[in-house]
């Protein structure tokens, strides 16, 4: 008699934690692909920044050589032959 009264309780508990368990496997399952795809993301534009900082000192590097050729040119054309 005893066990008639608890079987709807137990049968409630298992169908909720059997629910509460598929809902925790389907939010893994949707939020673990989403921060792996961030990591990577945020990985590859750490790694975009670090080329375009590179990518920016060489371009100085060139204007600067650039500017020193203009002026070599301009003082050799001032100077007479």
């Amino acid at each position: 008699m005893l066990w008639q009264s608890i079987q709807p309780a137990i049968i409630i508990l298992s169908v909720g934690l059997a629910a509460a368990i598929l809902i925790g496997v389907i939010k893994t399952a949707v939020y673990l692909p989403r921060k792996l795809i961030r990591t990577q993301d945020e990985a590859s534009a750490k790694d975009e920044a670090a080329i375009i900082k590179e990518m920016f000192g060489k371009l100085n590097r060139l204007e600067v050589r650039i500017e020193s050729l203009e002026t070599i040119i301009v003082e050799s054309q001032r100077k007479p032959r």
